[in-house]
């Protein structure tokens, strides 16, 4: 059985955050240090999740403004949010 690493259970929590608070287009996500600490996880697993999720165009992030809800029409995979 494989166990899964800090950054993928960080992932997971985030996509049920956005899916149970109903997160729109360009509504804020908690910054890096924020989700670390209500995660209870290192800021490096926080770090790593919000990189794949910008990957999979899930999430939007600029420096100084933390994460945003990404607009469906951002690049990458959408399969998972089938609302765009």
């Amino acid at each position: 059985m494989r166990k899964s690493r800090t950054f993928e259970d960080v992932i997971a929590q985030i996509e049920r955050r956005i899916a149970d608070d109903g997160l729109t287009v360009g509504d804020r996500l908690p910054g890096e240090r924020q989700l670390a600490e209500q995660l209870q996880v290192g800021r490096s697993s926080v770090r790593e999740a919000l990189r794949v999720l910008e990957t999979l165009g899930v999430i939007t992030s600029q420096a100084g403004r933390g994460p945003t809800r990404a607009p469906c029409s951002s690049p990458g995979p959408r399969a998972r949010w089938p609302t765009c």
